[in-house]
């Protein structure tokens, strides 16, 4: 267990990694989480980790490091009501503002998963996507492959493991049904890989939320959920500020549940779809 002057470096290094706020009575995750890289790598103590971690050649100790504190936690169609909110309203919004502007063919409609973790939530909307064109009546205007999804995450482990988008029988089966099993997802062995449909929409890559995002992408709805509640309140509104920049002119932004904020960037405003808390820009 790290002593408390151990753990107030390990905070600030931590904070300067990946932006990550552990407070005191989450010592027991870093114990958790680090010993094995300590072991990994050889690293005496906690202080010692601190020293090195920023040294010339220790490039993979702090890969090891962002992929073992940067929680993974995610599932297909995670609260199930985003999902259908965005498959049969938000969807059926930027389908129909592109066919009163007959800009159908115009552009790619862009869709950012950020934190997407090990892939499940840009799966997901890809399946949101392909269920939307199946069924609703816009969706015989506009094809799967009118939209493209950005996943990002800043473990490079979770990137990995995303873009192969394999996952066991409990990953599947705890957030789909028997019909997107079998429409979406290829049995192989002990587990499921997702179909070429769906990998073709999305580009996996790096990214750290706390740093600005390179180019000048646009899209027409974020998903950053149950990621801000890791950063203090400064980070949350540069994040927030960050992401509202990056959407269109009435793009849309979902958060996760707990993480509703009383404090909005300019132009960013709240709204509801059933259960769903969204956020538009004006």
């Amino acid at each position: 267990m790290p002593t408390d002057s151990d753990f107030e470096l390990l905070q600030r290094m931590l904070k300067s990694l990946c932006g990550l706020s552990i407070g005191p009575e989450k010592k027991y995750l870093i114990v958790q989480r680090l010993d094995p890289v300590l072991q990994q790598h050889q690293v005496a103590s906690y202080s010692d980790l601190v020293n090195r971690i920023h040294g010339i050649g220790e490039s993979q100790l702090r890969c090891d490091v962002v992929n073992a504190m940067t929680t993974r936690e995610t599932s297909f169609n995670r609260d199930e009501h985003p999902f259908q909110s965005i498959e049969r309203s938000i969807l059926t919004a930027i389908a129909q503002s592109w066919i009163q502007q007959r800009t159908v063919r115009s552009r790619q409609s862009r869709i950012w998963s950020a934190a997407t973790a090990t892939g499940q939530e840009a799966y997901s909307l890809a399946m949101a996507i392909h269920n939307f064109c199946r069924h609703h009546p816009c969706g015989k205007e506009i094809r799967a492959t009118d939209f493209s999804i950005l996943a990002t995450d800043i473990s490079t482990a979770a990137i990995e493991a995303a873009k192969i988008g394999s996952y066991t029988s409990w990953a599947v089966n705890r957030g789909l049904d028997s019909i997107s099993r079998q429409r979406y997802m290829k049995h192989q062995s002990d587990r499921w890989e997702v179909i070429p449909e769906l990998k073709q929409l999305i580009e996996f890559r790096i990214a750290d939320l706390l740093l600005p995002f390179p180019g000048n992408a646009r899209f027409d709805l974020i998903l950053c959920r149950n990621v801000l509640i890791y950063f203090d309140e400064t980070e949350r509104m540069q994040t927030l500020t960050r992401l509202t920049a990056c959407l269109n002119p009435q793009g849309y932004l979902l958060l996760g549940a707990a993480e509703s904020t009383s404090r909005l960037p300019i132009g960013l405003m709240q709204d509801n779809i059933g259960k769903t808390v969204v956020y538009r820009k004006m």
